[in-house]
């Protein structure tokens, strides 16, 4: 069974739409970024949740690459949504984000996008590298283009301590999470539906996180020179880095000349 059915499976798609609300690759400045997709694919991880994985360029023509998991484990349900606390299901922001991507662009939700199989280099944790794997690709999502709200974010690497507990060490990784997505007019799905014109939530997003550092780093609870690295679980998610984050670039103001 091919990941998009098993997610069809197991989704929930009568959610209300999410709200506007803050909330070898370089790690960009937080920044709006005009971003057209190179790759865009279905990954599973070892606990059976489901992740989509974006693999995109800048106008500048930096390489990002993104993953959001689109359901929870399999222990878990599989399911798309989370509970909250008055009990009603709520999209996880993950499948939230990718399916308002692929509204903003392709006009369709992402469990109704077609996928191919095709091959992509994919983080083997026995080969401790990247090597052609046959991925769901969303082939219709190649070469889409849009303005993506993206994080500067900073976390610890967890690893494992004497008893085998993974926690925070004193090592860290800087990285890019995508936080916000619009379409090729700087819309949110939210204002897309509304009929909207203009752009209101972009400019919020931008004074709110525009070149901040998302800070997520813990006191750590072991050092790494005690603790063996914790084991890459999700293919298709590139290891986390042990050492500083190479030199962070800032964002583009325009989408790509020939988009």
């Amino acid at each position: 069974m091919s990941l998009l059915n098993k997610l069809r499976e197991t989704a929930d798609n009568t959610m209300k739409e999410t709200a506007d609300t803050l909330g070898g690759f370089n790690v960009l400045a937080s920044g709006l970024y005009a971003l057209r997709i190179k790759s865009m694919f279905y990954t599973a991880s070892a606990s059976g949740a489901i992740a989509v994985n974006i693999r995109a360029e800048t106008q500048e023509g930096e390489n990002v690459e993104f993953q959001d998991y689109v359901t929870n484990s399999t222990a878990k349900g599989g399911v798309n949504y989370y509970l909250d606390k008055s009990g009603a299901r709520q999209p996880m922001r993950g499948f939230a984000t990718m399916d308002a991507l692929c509204r903003l662009t392709d006009g369709r939700g992402l469990m109704d996008i077609p996928t191919e199989v095709r091959h992509e280099e994919i983080y083997n944790v026995d080969d401790k590298k990247r090597v052609l794997t046959p991925v769901d690709m969303i082939e219709p999502m190649v070469g889409q283009i849009f303005y993506g709200g993206i994080l500067h974010t900073k976390e610890n690497v967890n690893l494992k301590d004497a008893q085998g507990v993974y926690q925070p060490s004193d090592k860290y990784r800087e990285e890019n999470e995508l936080d916000k997505v619009f379409n090729d007019r700087k819309l949110t799905i939210t204002e897309q539906n509304a009929g909207a014109t203009e752009p209101t939530f972009c400019t919020k997003w931008e004074e709110a996180n525009k070149d901040k550092l998302r800070d997520r780093s813990k006191t750590p609870v072991i050092m790494a020179a005690d603790a063996t690295p914790a084991k890459q679980a999700t293919p298709g998610a590139v290891p986390s880095t042990m050492q500083t984050a190479p030199a962070v670039r800032t964002p583009a103001s325009a989408l790509f000349a020939n988009g």
